[in-house]
């Protein structure tokens, strides 16, 4: 074994595994919120026996599933699994934080979509100044002509990344609303 192989082996042996606290979690949450088993596999898209298998920790969520439920419950996917939520504030800190958390990402969403119809703005008053130059260039000239051809295409370009750029921003906020 070389060096840097028991080196390797030392660090591993040596990290601690992270606290999960999910199935405990997940078992609070779902009885402080008065829901079944049933009822909670039907809100986040799972059947009984998915929701039986984390609570009893023979099986743990996927990334995607996980998102859900911490959405339906109202906390952070870290503060439901790194955090015993039974310990006294902790619960309730942690949905605090998931709100004030929200809050933030709704506004920041909405601050880029002003952005963006700000950016619109000037976009459109530089194609009018433009068409309005336009009438004046000679574009029987190859330069000219080339040139007034690059603004066009930089202009569908730039269109269309921000067109693109709306949509990502409203399914964004979408996601961070749900």
């Amino acid at each position: 074994m070389t060096d840097s192989t028991t080196t390797t082996a030392k660090v591993a042996d040596s990290v601690a595994p992270l606290p999960n606290f999910i199935a405990r979690n997940l078992r609070l949450l779902r009885k402080r919120m008065g829901l079944s088993q049933q009822d909670l596999a039907e809100k986040v898209g799972l059947n009984r026996g998915n929701i039986a298998s984390y609570e009893s920790a023979t099986a743990e969520p996927k990334i995607c599933k996980l998102l859900r439920i911490s959405n339906l419950f109202g906390v952070s996917t870290h503060d439901l699994t790194r955090y015993d939520l039974a310990e006294t504030g902790r619960l309730e800190s942690a949905m605090r934080a998931f709100h004030e958390s929200q809050q933030v990402n709704r506004t920041r969403m909405d601050l880029l979509l002003t952005r963006i119809d700000e950016i619109e703005v000037v976009m459109s008053s530089v194609k009018n100044l433009y068409n309005f130059r336009a009438k004046d260039l000679d574009l029987a000239h190859p330069d000219v002509k080339a040139m007034s051809h690059y603004y066009e295409q930089m202009y569908s370009v730039a269109e269309t990344l921000l067109g693109e750029h709306r949509a990502l921003v409203n399914e964004l906020r979408c996601h961070c609303e749900k």
